[in-house]
C-alpha cells in the first residue's frame, strides 16, 4: 500500500486532506506560540498549508513528515514576524517572550507532538490487528509479560508467541510507514 505521503506527492487531494487533518493542531501549536494577533492566526495556518502543497514534492522523507511540517510553520512565522516589522506592526511574541526554538520536551512542543501522533497512530494499528497478534502483543510489550508466561496466558508455544510478535513489528512497520511516520 502506497503512503499517504506518496498520495499527496502525486497531487491526490484526498491524501493532501488527510495529511492536514492528522497535523492541523501541529500546525496551529506553532502559529500559536509565535502570534500575538489571533486575529490572523488562521491566515498563517492557511499560508503554511499552501506552502506545504506547493513544496511536497521536495520532502525526501529523511525526516517524520511532522519535524518537516514544523520547520515549514516555524519560517513562515518567522517571514510573517519579518513583514510585520517592515510595516511596523508588532504581530508576534518577541524574542525575549518566547524561544524562537522551543524546548521540545515542553508540552506543546514537537517532541511531545510527535510522540503523542506516534501513540494514536499505534494504538489505532494495534486495534486493527488480527485477536491472536492483538493478544500478544498485549501480553509481551503492554502488561510486560516474559515471553514464556504470555505464551502460557495464549496457551500457545513460546516458539508462536515470538513468530506472532514479529508478524506484529512487520505490520506496525508498514502501518507507520503508509501513515507518514519513517520508521
Amino acid at each position: 500500500m502506497e503512503s499517504i505521503i506518496g498520495k499527496a506527492k502525486r497531487g491526490d487531494k484526498h491524501a493532501l486532506r488527510k495529511l492536514f487533518s492528522m497535523h492541523r493542531n501541529l500546525i496551529e501549536s506553532v502559529v500559536a506560540r509565535f502570534l500575538r494577533e489571533r486575529e490572523v492566526w488562521e491566515d498563517v495556518v492557511q499560508t503554511i498549508m499552501l506552502k506545504v502543497v506547493t513544496s511536497i514534492g521536495d520532502f525526501r522523507e529523511t525526516c517524520l513528515f511532522s519535524t518537516w511540517l514544523y520547520r515549514i510553520a516555524v519560517n513562515e512565522c518567522m517571514e510573517w514576524n519579518r513583514r510585520c516589522a517592515c510595516r511596523k506592526e508588532k504581530c508576534f511574541v518577541t524574542h525575549d517572550e518566547v524561544d524562537i526554538f522551543p524546548d521540545p520536551d515542553a508540552p506543546d512542543g514537537l517532541a511531545h507532538t510527535i510522540r503523542e501522533e506516534l501513540h494514536k497512530a499505534l494504538r489505532d494499528i494495534i486495534a486493527g490487528l488480527p485477536t491472536g497478534m492483538k493478544q500478544a502483543v498485549g501480553f509481551f510489550y503492554e502488561k510486560g509479560y516474559t515471553g514464556a508466561e504470555a505464551a502460557r496466558e495464549l496457551n500457545i508455544t513460546e516458539r508462536a508467541l515470538f513468530v506472532r510478535l514479529s508478524d506484529a513489528r512487520k505490520k506496525l512497520k508498514r502501518e507507520l510507514v503508509s501513515r507518514g511516520f519513517v520508521v
